[in-house]
């Protein structure tokens, strides 16, 4: 017996389950986007759009971690369709990053009601406002399932503060039919 597939991703002219690209670190956002925008799901899913400014900032967390360490490896990007999900991994060797430096707790389930309080206005100082501390959390509201975690050479995740860290690992996943989503 087959299964069913629900979905399929869509990429130029061909029809896929699984979609894979490496990013090098000297890409642009701007050369990135055209190629998301040519990627698309098959039946249309809910909210897109958000799909893909989550993606896309996710991705832009990488290249800048890349970037800072003088890493040239490339960044993994993989969306794959599965009967009722897509799921999407982003995986980089930018050696992780102080999550007790963020305005919030990215591993707690509720999210931030106010922008404006001390801790983000700190972290927009801190960091002379071109970092906001909103791309992860913005890609935590998107989809319905989202891990972070650290990870070794291996793939292994690995506890914030271990010495074995060389980057990170987002799966995330969005369930079409669940009209439970938080938005």
């Amino acid at each position: 017996m087959t299964t069913q597939y629900r979905y399929s991703i869509l990429f130029g002219k061909k029809r896929v389950r699984e979609l894979r690209f490496k990013i090098l670190p000297h890409c642009r956002i701007h050369q990135i986007v055209p190629v998301l925008n040519t990627i698309s799901f098959h039946p249309p899913v809910d909210k897109k759009d958000h799909i893909s400014y989550a993606l896309l900032e996710l991705i832009n967390n990488s290249l800048r971690a890349h970037r800072e360490k003088g890493i040239e490896d490339p960044i993994l990007v993989k969306l794959r369709a599965e009967p009722s999900r897509l799921q999407i991994e982003v995986k980089d060797k930018g050696g992780g990053f102080d999550p007790g430096k963020l305005p919030y707790n990215i591993f707690e389930e509720s999210f931030p009601e106010n922008f404006n309080t001390d801790p983000f206005l700190q972290y927009r100082r801190i960091h002379e406002n071109k970092r906001f501390g909103m791309g992860l959390l913005i890609a935590k509201r998107v989809f319905h399932h989202f891990t972070l975690q650290f990870v070794d050479r291996e793939g292994s995740p690995r506890p914030w503060g271990d010495p074995a860290i060389v980057g990170t690992q987002i799966l995330a996943e969005f369930e079409q039919c669940d009209t439970k989503h938080k938005s």
